[in-house]
């Protein structure tokens, strides 16, 4: 008779660490029992991802995690394994994306992981676009900056950090304009510099009139320094 395959999976995860249970079995034991589960359980494991999905926010997400790495080493259904993993990316409800995205990349390329973050991208609304932005920023997806740029002018300081960095990072001189629209309103010195670094590095000679502006009206000598920096920069570069 062959073993019931939800009672070992019950039994695999039942005593994992967790906050409640600081001193459970660390979660790479837990993983390495789930891969090593009788060849017929791997649907059993699927359904196990399946019911953690549908029940988030409720559900634990490093239980969901844990299961869907373990499923992704073995070869059971990969029609299902990538219906889960880009359910569990597109959740408004998951923080770790970037785990979930990189499984899908690393199993079916890179295409397959970026569409569901861009479906996300999209909707100003979601609460996860902080998340969404690192996941998209873990893959290299500079084909998703258009739809990133709205983000920097986010009143939420840590997506508009993020979608800033993300921009710098792997946009093109396309988003120079939104840097320049955002300069003086930008108060977190850091972003300050990003921004007048992204508009150098697109030679965005259309900021120069600005930059010579907050140059002359800013107190901070850090920061005067980094605007004459730029002046010098993109003068040259006319």
């Amino acid at each position: 008779m062959e073993p019931d395959c939800a009672a070992l999976i019950t039994a695999a995860l039942a005593d994992r660490q967790s906050r409640e249970r600081p001193r459970g079995r660390p979660w790479l034991a837990v993983e390495d029992d789930l891969r090593r589960l009788p060849a017929h359980c791997g649907q059993a494991l699927l359904a196990h991802a399946r019911r953690l999905i549908d029940t988030l926010p409720t559900s634990d997400e490093g239980e969901l995690a844990v299961v869907l790495s373990a499923a992704g080493s073995r070869d059971d259904d990969p029609g299902a394994l990538k219906a889960l993993l880009r359910d569990a990316i597109g959740s408004p409800h998951t923080v770790l994306k970037e785990n979930y995205a990189n499984m899908l990349d690393d199993v079916f390329g890179s295409i397959d992981a970026v569409e569901p973050l861009d479906l996300a991208l999209h909707d100003p609304d979601r609460p996860d676009l902080v998340t969404v932005l690192e996941a998209l920023a873990s893959l290299g997806a500079g084909s998703s900056a258009p739809a990133a740029r709205r983000y920097v002018a986010s009143a939420d300081p840590a997506l508009r950090s993020t979608a800033i960095g993300f921009l710098y990072s792997y946009d093109t001189p396309d988003a120079a304009p939104y840097f320049l629209a955002r300069l003086p309103d930008e108060t977190d010195p850091d972003l300050v510099r990003t921004l007048v670094d992204g508009l150098v590095a697109w030679n965005h000679v259309e900021a120069v009139p600005l930059l010579a502006r907050m140059s002359a009206a800013t107190d901070d000598p850090d920061i005067r320094e980094v605007f004459t920096r730029a002046l010098r920069d993109l003068t040259e570069a006319r």
